[in-house]
């Protein structure tokens, strides 16, 4: 039996769920909301014609919702939901999972006082190339990793198209865009031990909140990375990239740098893998990670298992970004876990 999913919010990102949802297996688009109704009118359109909801209390009152997708501001993503969970709906939220750790901490609790699912949309995960990425360490063929650096170039066009990201803590450039870096190194060297961070002060793109931001982590594992991000690269190949660097070897993954190769394969060094020491290129399928990602959760829930991302895992990437926050203001690192 399918997963029957309601769309909160059809703004930008509602582009990429809205036709995963409708052709991924195991799940069902019933119905959008949006407090633009005109919005979620002109989605429905394109989309099959599912309900449009007058309200959101509409949208908690329908037995035929099994599941939300909030798309929503960040610090709108508590409220919602928390008055999901109670109304016995599961819940499928845009990173980052919320804006505080007390936030967090209530999300998971309603929704596991109300046995609903709480899974936080860390779509890296579910990139082949990032699952390539994954095969390629978890398998040894770069030996134990030391050390990773990430790169993401964003133009001041992200913030634009979505205003909420320039004036208040729940936007900024580490809340929407270095959280995937870090949630992705999360997933494949473990826990965090200590951050640092600095926050540019030459401000490129109007608003108030971090445009540009440099963090260091420190692994309990004892490995280190470097994280770069930026809403501010206004000229020049928007790129995103991730490397990692093992006692035998070296992968990169370049998805986004697309102005030099589209469809960029990995780039590996493993001489355990193929006897020498050098550059191999190694090649993924191409396939929508929000496609992956609602095809993960829909055969998740038939299987009554936890969601492949839970409300913990959404918490520790979001613990993260604000010891970075914490660090840039006090000019310290800072220690795991916050108190």
């Amino acid at each position: 039996m399918s997963v029957r999913v309601a769309v909160i919010g059809c703004g930008a990102i509602a582009r990429a769920h809205v036709p995963a949802i409708r052709g991924a297996e195991n799940v069902e688009l019933v119905g959008l909301f949006d407090q633009d109704l005109s919005r979620a009118r002109e989605m429905a359109s394109q989309h099959g014609n599912p309900r449009v909801y007058g309200s959101w209390r509409e949208v908690l009152d329908d037995p035929q919702v099994d599941c939300v997708d909030l798309l929503l501001p960040h610090n709108a993503h508590h409220q919602f939901a928390v008055e999901a969970a109670a109304a016995g709906k599961h819940i499928m939220v845009e990173k980052p999972i919320a804006t505080s750790l007390a936030e967090c901490d209530d999300m998971i609790a309603a929704a596991e006082r109300n046995r609903v699912a709480l899974m936080t949309c860390h779509t890296v995960l579910f990139e082949p190339g990032a699952q390539k990425v994954e095969e390629i360490i978890r398998s040894g063929q770069i030996g134990d990793v030391y050390m990773a650096q990430t790169i993401g170039l964003e133009g001041p066009s992200t913030v634009s198209v979505r205003p909420w990201l320039a004036n208040s803590r729940g936007g900024g450039v580490l809340m929407a865009q270095a959280i995937h870096q870090i949630y992705f190194l999360q997933h494949l060297l473990g826990p965090v031990a200590k951050v640092s961070s600095v926050i540019g002060k030459r401000k490129i793109v109007p608003m108030t909140t971090d445009d540009t931001c440099l963090a260091l982590l420190e692994f309990q594992s004892g490995a280190v990375a470097e994280i770069t991000s930026t809403f501010g690269q206004t000229v020049g190949p928007y790129s995103r990239g991730t490397y990692f660097y093992g006692s035998e070897g070296y992968v990169s993954y370049q998805p986004h740098n697309t102005a030099l190769r589209p469809n960029r394969p990995l780039e590996v060094v493993s001489e355990k893998t193929y006897g020498d020491r050098e550059l191999h290129e190694v090649s993924y399928e191409q396939e929508s990670q929000f496609k992956r990602m609602w095809q993960a959760f829909g055969a998740a829930m038939a299987a009554g298992q936890p969601p492949p991302v839970t409300g913990q895992d959404g918490r520790a990437a979001i613990e993260v970004v604000l010891a970075a926050y914490r660090s840039a203001d006090e000019g310290r690192t800072i220690a795991l876990p916050l108190t």
